[in-house]
C-alpha cells in the first residue's frame, strides 16, 4: 500500500513535465511533492518529508507569484 503512493508521486511528478503552460506543471508538482510527504510521513522519513515540503512550498509559491502577476497584468 505505502510503495503504490511512492509509485503515484513518481508517475505524477513525471506527468508534470508533460504539461505545456507553468502554471499547470507548478500545479501539477504541488500535488505530486504533497502526495511524496504523505508517503515520506507513512514510512516514517524525515528526509523524504523535510525535501518534498520545500518543494511543494516553492512551487506553490511560485504558482501564487504567477498567479498574482498575471492578474496585475490584467489591470
Amino acid at each position: 500500500m505505502i510503495d503504490t503512493i511512492g509509485w503515484i508521486a513518481t508517475v505524477l511528478f513525471g506527468l508534470s513535465y508533460l504539461f505545456k503552460r507553468t502554471e499547470r506543471i507548478l500545479a501539477a508538482q504541488v500535488v505530486a511533492a504533497i502526495t511524496w510527504v504523505g508517503y515520506g510521513l507513512l514510512l516514517p522519513a524525515t528526509p523524504v518529508v523535510v525535501a518534498n515540503f520545500c518543494v511543494a512550498a516553492a512551487a506553490a509559491f511560485a504558482l501564487a507569484r504567477r498567479r498574482n502577476v498575471g492578474s496585475r497584468a490584467c489591470r
